[in-house]
């Protein structure tokens, strides 16, 4: 919210050089034209909306409050979420070789049912988001369901975890550099230990 306040007062400040700017050259070309003197009014309705846009153009924010999906996430969430891709990947790797193709294949069954979602739909859209959003829930609520004794141990766990970072990867809410270290090290995972 304080973004797009601060946006909006750049925009009020791009108005008001607008003005002096509009001012000066009317008062160096259209000296004697009436219609410029009485009609400053009508010159601030035009310039007011093109300084705001302005201010929002340049602060890269959604004039309506709606979120692009350049990258909603922060700079911490992305390295947080991939320190805990890379510690769960150190415990499917210590899981005993039934498990890890277990898991592999199952990580590589749900990938390809959820890109199946959303293959083919327009991206960026509204349609995907609420989809990617969607999955990202369900994924959450199985991670969680799937927490016993074993707790980081769990093969169900890591399964659910694995998933859910691959979701995070699909769903174009990660920075770049983030996404293509986190897809390579569940690709990894699976290319060696899928059956």
């Amino acid at each position: 919210m304080i973004k797009w306040f601060k946006a909006f007062v750049l925009g009020v400040i791009f108005w008001y050089l607008l003005t002096i700017l509009l001012g000066f050259i009317i008062a160096l070309l259209f000296k004697d034209l009436i219609f410029f003197k009485s009609n400053s009014n009508l010159m601030n309705f035009i310039l007011f909306p093109v300084g705001v846009w302005l201010g929002f153009k340049i602060t890269k924010t959604s004039f309506f409050g709606l979120q692009t999906n350049d990258t909603p996430i922060s700079k911490l969430q992305n390295e947080l979420l991939l320190n805990e891709l890379k510690i769960v990947l150190k415990n499917a790797n210590e899981l005993n070789k039934k498990d890890r193709e277990r898991v592999a294949t199952n990580v590589w069954n749900q990938m390809t049912t959820y890109v199946s979602e959303i293959e083919g739909l327009p991206k960026p859209s509204k349609e995907v988001e609420k989809i990617c959003k969607r999955q990202l829930r369900e994924a959450a609520i199985k991670r969680q369901n799937a927490i016993t004794e074993l707790e980081y141990k769990n093969p169900d766990w890591i399964q659910a975890s694995l998933v859910e970072s691959f979701l995070f990867c699909n769903s174009g809410f990660l920075e770049k550099k983030t996404y293509k270290i986190m897809m390579e090290l569940i690709s990894d995972f699976i290319r060696k230990n899928e059956k």
